[in-house]
């Protein structure tokens, strides 16, 4: 892949990942009370909220990666420098996973967030480990 269709794959992916996170922000600030917490019992209530932070993590670690590389390939900062962003193991475990029950219960709406935050973030842990260091 050549530099500029490298600069235009991570644009387009950068892209998606400022429109999924403007989405998940006008969801979870305006139509939070779509998700029914108190109608709940208290474990699916905890899978839940767990789930909302597991989108935001997958959202804000996915954006992360993809300004870090963004500024690699400007030439901002040299790729193999100590300013190079890893997705650490942990992270990987805890936004690869997915709660199916709390996705067939959620809103249509908030499942379309979990499921392509969850593609997004798959996409860029593929990205880093194929990526030459």
């Amino acid at each position: 892949m050549g530099r500029q269709a490298s600069i235009e794959f991570y644009s387009r992916n950068y892209d998606e990942a400022l429109e999924l996170l403007s989405q998940a922000e006008d969801y979870l600030r305006f139509h939070h009370r779509s998700l029914d917490l108190d109608g709940l019992p208290p474990d699916h209530r905890l899978d839940v909220v767990l789930e909302v932070f597991r989108l935001t993590s997958r959202l804000t670690l996915s954006m992360n990666w993809l300004m870090n590389q963004k500024a690699a390939f400007s030439g901002e900062i040299l790729s193999q420098s100590e300013e190079t962003v890893v997705i650490s193991f942990s992270d990987r475990v805890v936004c690869l996973k997915r709660n199916r029950d709390v996705e067939e219960t959620a809103s249509p709406r908030f499942k379309r967030l979990l499921v392509n935050s969850h593609s997004l973030f798959s996409r860029i842990v593929r990205l880093e480990e194929g990526r030459v260091h």
